[in-house]
């Protein structure tokens, strides 16, 4: 049996894990307490909770355990207690408001690809005869025909229908197939993406629940290019437009990307926030690469089990040793990678990948081996000299290859008689 040395201090920085896409710009998971909702997405900025449109701030957090995975450290929104749901004027100082003010805005404010995404448990059986034809708000950074937005618009209809907005277009999308008028006490998942730089069947409309992955609803075409808010002073509002129509519900895990997610993403992204895990597969991702003379990169890819611990095992060609890389916490499904330093000289390795969760675990189908280059000689020729003079000469050559290393140069003369 080869001797298997623990050496998790070889991973460094270079760890790429959880997709094949950058983390959301805004992203708030509600697991704190307090009036203040963090943003744990890579543009920091905070919302604050308000029970009220006029009123002062106000916890609006759920009790331990109210978020979309029922586990004891997830929190949601609660806006279940609200007194009044969409519609009139006289009921914007009677439902909950949570703002960004523009100027923190920023980074949703010119955006020409995004994607909006989160989670909602309604309270309420939603009204197909609703004032102003709609239900209530899930997102909005919109005025009038700038901005964008979702939210629920029945119009006096039989369908129940989510509406995207983005710029002058609205998209209106049957989600009848998904939820009823009278789906409460269920959590939905829902994304809308929008690609800018297309001008037809650029707007998606995506759901899913807890127990269903995600589909596709449908696809309209919103020929709108970059997000205008120029000369709007508007900020971002939750569960809002301007204090009126609040969904009377739970919500949960609202994120903002500046990049349109594929739904395989979208799937990944439900099963995390739902907490939904599969044992896992995993692969060495068609080898290693960056390879040279002393160091490589050895890649990986989570292919399925949302999330699991995952290890590398690599050894040199004919030894009696393992050694074991350990990427500590769990990741996410999607692609990792570390680079080893340290390796021998035109040398042969071996690598295979691991991975565990609770459901079970797996091994890369074989393993993958590299062979890091041989050490190379510079090569260096002569030129002729230049500028000689009666007592000086200026002395030419080419460093043709520095080898496999940085090369020192010396120029040396000698007198021939």
């Amino acid at each position: 049996m080869k001797k298997t040395n623990v050496i998790g201090w070889l991973v460094l920085a270079h760890i790429l894990a959880g997709s094949s896409h950058a983390a959301p710009l805004w992203e708030f998971k509600f697991n704190e307490t307090g009036t203040i909702c963090t943003n744990t997405g890579t543009s920091p900025t905070s919302m604050t909770t308000k029970q009220d449109f006029y009123g002062s701030a106000s916890d609006l957090h759920g009790a331990a355990g109210s978020g979309v995975s029922g586990l004891a450290g997830d929190r949601a929104l609660n806006l279940s207690g609200i007194n009044y749901t969409g519609g009139t004027f006289p009921g914007m100082s009677h439902t909950p408001y949570l703002d960004i003010p523009n100027a923190s805005c920023a980074a949703i404010q010119t955006l020409q690809t995004f994607t909006l995404s989160g989670w909602f448990n309604s309270q309420s059986i939603i009204s197909n005869t609703p004032a102003y034809g709609n239900t209530g708000t899930l997102i909005d950074f919109s005025s009038y025909q700038k901005g964008f937005g979702v939210q629920f618009n029945t119009d006096n209809s039989s369908t129940i229908k989510l509406c995207a907005q983005v710029n002058a277009t609205k998209g209106y999308f049957d989600v009848s197939s998904v939820m009823a008028f009278n789906s409460t006490n269920k959590w939905f998942f829902w994304a809308v993406t929008y690609d800018g730089t297309q001008t037809g069947s650029n707007l998606k409309l995506y759901m899913g629940t807890t127990n269903s992955s995600v589909t596709l609803v449908g696809t309209q075409s919103a020929n709108q290019g970059t997000i205008v808010t120029e000369g709007n002073d508007f900020g971002f509002n939750l569960a809002s437009s301007g204090g009126g129509n609040t969904l009377k519900s739970f919500m949960d895990d609202i994120r903002i990307d500046n990049t349109v997610l594929a739904q395989s993403d979208l799937e990944t992204r439900r099963k995390q926030d739902a907490n939904i895990i599969s044992a896992p597969t995993v692969d060495n991702a068609g080898g290693a690469t960056a390879v040279l003379t002393t160091s490589a990169t050895l890649n990986g890819t989570l292919s399925a089990g949302t999330l699991a611990n995952v290890y590398i095992y690599w050894w040199q060609d004919g030894s009696a040793t393992t050694n074991l890389i350990d990427f500590g916490a769990p990741i996410l499904q999607g692609a990792f990678a570390t680079n080893l330093t340290g390796l021998a000289i035109s040398t042969k390795y071996w690598y295979t990948c691991f991975a565990s969760n609770s459901i079970g675990t797996a091994w890369a189908v074989t393993a993958t081996n590299f062979t890091t280059l041989a050490a190379l000689r510079p090569t260096i020729t002569n030129a002729a000299a230049t500028n000689v003079l009666n007592t000086g000469a200026c002395l030419n050559g080419y460093l043709t290859s520095t080898g496999t290393a940085l090369a020192s140069v010396w120029v040396g003369l000698e007198q021939i008689k």
